[in-house]
């Protein structure tokens, strides 16, 4: 007759159904079951099983949408000369220098936040035209490619994915277009919004050019005056310091902002028509700062005086060369103080901000290998709805 074997560890661990605490912690957990699975269901789709696709829009971006920050500097989109069948799978840097009229290779960093792997993931290459506003009218296809990103914390959930075709910018632009990348995938499509990069986690916008100091610029300020979003308002801005120059790498990733600046609000063009200028102080760093309440609604605000000290201003209109549409390319005798939004055009705040910095605190052309950085912010009310960033530099 054999012993009886004793109770192991895991019986021990079994608790008995007629234990009168068991049947009141199991009653407990089904009363609060449908809690537990309703909170599990309101976590977000990035804390589920699911794909989550990200391209970023910013340094440090989640995907959580909206957003109100300078989008259209997305450190996703790469850049590099030559046709993608020579380029490398990975470049030394994510900008480039844009060759007019030949061949070009553009790059997507696609993440998955999500816990979920996707195969088949489809990513779209589009170009535009210079624009402060993107529609779907008006895209471009460059080419299409797919991937596989598994999940979160998981090796290969984020790639560098190159188009396989090549970018071919046209003469007419100067090189000068806008880059938009999306990315979708089975249980994760693009949805709605989907060119609105501050709206949608899945596109990517790459507003950036550089500019050698005196090239004319009157196409370019021309094609941005064009896709001005009217009864908005719109910021002209200098950057320096660490926000200057995570905007600059993105297309000149071989110059430095010039240590001789720092951001600066120069001027606007209200909601209502006007140009409002000031000699600004300098305003605190940071991409996620909200509107500057230089001007906002607000007819004939009085000017920011320049704090003594403060760092001397980039004049627009001086270090692009001519901007003005008309043969003279002469500015105006005066700003228009109070038109109908439609007759003032961006060429006529470059201006005016030169015209007020004309003393000691303007500057000249940056020095070789480094670059002066401008950005162009489209609000309506106080969100953010486009832009546009100029690296003004030599030595890219």
């Amino acid at each position: 007759m054999s012993e009886k074997t004793p109770p192991s560890w895991f019986d021990k661990q079994k608790p008995d159904p007629k234990d009168d605490d068991f049947a009141r912690r199991r009653k407990q957990l089904l009363t609060e079951l449908p809690t537990l699975l309703a909170r599990q269901k309101d976590r977000g789709r990035a804390k589920r099983f699911e794909p989550y696709l990200l391209i970023r829009s910013v340094l440090g971006d989640r995907g959580d949408r909206p957003i109100n920050v300078p989008f259209w500097e997305s450190p996703d989109i790469w850049t590099a000369p030559g046709d993608p069948a020579a380029s490398p799978d990975l470049p030394a840097s994510h900008g480039g220098t844009i060759v007019v009229g030949q061949p070009n290779t553009v790059y997507a960093h696609v993440w998955n936040l999500g816990f979920a792997p996707l195969a088949g993931v489809r990513v779209e290459f589009f170009w535009f035209n210079p624009s402060l506003a993107i529609d779907g009218a008006h895209a471009h296809l460059i080419g299409t490619a797919v991937c596989e990103l598994a999940g979160r914390g998981m090796a290969g959930s984020h790639k560098l994915v190159k188009c396989r075709k090549p970018w071919v910018p046209v003469m007419e632009n100067g090189g000068h277009e806008c880059l938009v990348v999306r990315v979708s995938g089975l249980g994760d499509p693009v949805g709605g919004n989907e060119w609105s990069p501050w709206l949608n986690r899945h596109v990517g916008q790459r507003n950036v050019s550089v500019v050698a100091p005196g090239d004319p610029a009157a196409g370019l300020v021309h094609s941005l005056n064009n896709t001005r979003l009217l009864g908005g308002h719109l910021q002209l801005i200098q950057l320096g310091g660490n926000e200057g120059r995570l905007a600059a790498q993105i297309a000149g990733p071989k110059l430095r902002v010039s240590p001789l600046i720092s951001t600066h609000l120069l001027g606007e063009i209200t909601a209502l028509g006007e140009i409002s200028l000031a000699r600004p102080i300098a305003l605190p760093p940071g991409m996620l700062a909200p509107v500057h309440p230089l001007a906002h609604d607000v007819p004939n605000p009085t000017p920011v005086m320049m704090r003594p000290g403060a760092v001397a201003v980039v004049h627009p209109s001086r270090i692009l060369g001519k901007v003005r549409l008309d043969p003279s390319g002469a500015p105006p005798a005066t700003p228009p103080a109070a038109a109908p939004a439609a007759t003032v055009h961006l060429a006529d705040l470059f201006h005016a901000v030169g015209r007020l910095h004309d003393g000691s605190d303007g500057l000249g052309a940056p020095a070789q290998g480094e670059a002066y950085v401008l950005r162009m912010a489209t609000y309506s009310g106080t969100q953010l709805v486009g832009g546009y960033t100029l690296v003004v530099g030599t030595g890219s």
